[in-house]
């Protein structure tokens, strides 16, 4: 099975549009700094309401508009779920990743409220 790194990128340039597939190994380093430090991490500076500078780099860092990088994860994700019910592979590796300890099952967890003593 793929590391989550290999199928993050393999995601990217599958999915996402073109215009992201050379910045596929540094979207994977964005998504650990925001994940586990809160940053965008030393590749990329984020902006808003900023699409003219979407994916420039006027000062050497890539920029990021949140909006142009959100529609993106939406493309990706129709593009991907549009793919899942036609294709064995797909259904296949998903079926495994959602099964995974670390892939995503939904958890089923009880919650119990004691009554109220009178």
């Amino acid at each position: 099975m793929k590391g989550a790194g290999e199928r993050f990128r393999i995601f990217v340039e599958t999915y996402f549009p073109e215009d992201y597939h050379p910045f596929a190994d540094r979207l994977w380093e964005l998504r650990n700094a925001i994940v586990h430090s809160f940053n965008p991490g030393p590749f990329f500076g984020l902006t808003f309401h900023a699409s003219r500078v979407h994916l420039k780099s006027p000062s050497g860092q890539v920029i990021l508009n949140a909006e142009d990088l959100f529609a993106a994860f939406l493309f990706a994700s129709r593009a991907y779920f549009d793919s899942l019910p036609n294709d064995l592979k797909l259904q296949d590796n998903f079926q495994k990743r959602v099964a995974a300890t670390d892939g995503g099952a939904p958890e089923t967890f009880l919650v119990q409220q004691h009554p109220r003593v009178k």
